[in-house]
């Protein structure tokens, strides 16, 4: 925060939370209101975050790859059953392969990516 507010940074990303007792404005000053028309236009829920591994970990260790995808969906399941869970957070290839797609979508039309991915070439297999 202090590389913004001495000027030496003109621009950050983060959440209103971390901006509350500063100065700071956002660019987008609806964002809630922009953030549900995408999600409601797209019938998708914006991705902040995702879990990866390397193809050598799919490989040579599927079983540490399986546990750790379990571990976060017990970890989800706990979050929801205390009444802890962002209705945002998702997890799991169906509850986010919609939105993916639609990333792909315009990741194809701004020449970042040549073609879109199938659901196999993105996902390691997990129960």
């Amino acid at each position: 925060m202090d590389l913004i507010t001495s000027g030496d940074c003109k621009a950050i990303i983060l959440g209103p939370r971390n901006a509350k007792g500063t100065n700071l404005k956002s660019v987008v000053p609806n964002v809630d209101e922009v953030v549900e028309a995408w999600r409601t236009k797209h019938n998708a829920m914006p991705i902040n975050h995702m879990i990866t591994v390397t193809e050598d970990m799919i490989q040579n260790h599927p079983e540490a790859v399986q546990e750790v995808y379990d571990m976060l969906k017990k970890g989800y399941e706990i979050a929801k059953e205390a009444g802890e869970l962002s209705p945002a957070i998702r997890i799991g290839q169906d509850a986010v392969w919609h939105t993916l797609e639609v990333c792909m979508d315009y990741c194809v039309a701004q020449g970042l990516i040549s073609r879109k991915f199938t659901r196999e070439e993105v996902f390691a297999p997990v129960r």
